[in-house]
């Protein structure tokens, strides 16, 4: 029988949203409450270590190798991250997929990747530092520091990168004039869909498309119904204009928010 453990879990921060869904009419509930994400690790051969606080993660003591720069492990083989109950990390065989690929174990995934939310990502530390996220192959130049990770039962926190979407919510760049960039999910996967035609500030309607491009139907948490139409902004840098506040939402990254 193989060991399992647990590792990643994924929590976004709150705000009464309702987007489009997939099939562009009906609505997504982002409401419901804090997203989490656990990630099942079979073994796949990795070296059970117990963390080693001589090895430096983000400034946190986690083990014997760094799975965000990808160092401390030989030829063939990978740093880890969660493959003990305590949050530590350890080495194990590379896998072959690449940044943003599909995967179901850290096997899967090739060298300085991790397999989180059955993707292929790349870990990061500062959330307003997204330089690492944009670089090496593969990467996206709109990829952000936007991903919250818990790792373990230590509560260790990392980050990782959002991996790359059909389209740019910040810039509305990768769309037609008719529609608007929504993220899809919490790794930061988006897509176009189609907009509406309601102004900065006007009254909506959550169940379909009803804003402009650029902005989102959503109620601030105080008042459930009160939909109005939102700017889309980055909650990283606060951005909104009028004493408005950049809430971040419910199961999307952290580079995502509306201006409330």
């Amino acid at each position: 029988m193989s060991n399992r453990w647990w590792c990643g879990s994924v929590v976004v921060a709150a705000l009464a949203c309702r987007y489009p869904g997939a099939a562009g009419d009906a609505a997504v509930d982002a409401s419901a409450g804090d997203v989490v994400q656990d990630v099942g690790v079979e073994d796949g051969g990795a070296d059970d270590v117990a963390p080693d606080a001589s090895t430096a993660i983000c400034g946190m003591g986690l083990g014997v190798c760094d799975p965000v720069l990808g160092t401390g492990c030989g030829k063939g083989q990978q740093c880890v991250f969660g493959v003990t109950p305590s949050g530590g990390v350890a080495c194990s065989p590379a896998g072959t997929g690449a940044l943003g690929g599909e995967c179901t174990r850290p096997n899967d995934c090739g060298a300085g990747l991790q397999c989180l939310g059955n993707r292929c990502i790349r870990l990061c530390c500062s959330r307003i530092d997204d330089a690492p996220c944009r670089s090496g192959a593969g990467a996206s130049p709109t990829s952000a520091c936007g991903v919250s990770i818990v790792v373990g039962d230590a509560g260790a926190p990392l980050r990782a990168c959002t991996v790359a979407g059909a389209c740019d919510w910040l810039t509305q760049r990768g769309c037609t004039a008719n529609q608007t960039c929504l993220p899809t999910s919490v790794l930061g996967e988006s897509r176009c869909a189609i907009a509406g035609t309601g102004l900065l500030g006007e009254t909506c309607d959550p169940t379909g498309p009803s804003c402009a491009a650029g902005l989102v139907c959503v109620a601030p948490s105080g008042s459930p119904t009160a939909y109005r139409c939102a700017r889309i902004c980055d909650p990283r840098l606060m951005d909104c204009a009028g004493g408005r506040i950049c809430r971040t939402a419910h199961g999307y990254p952290e580079n995502f928010g509306t201006c409330i």
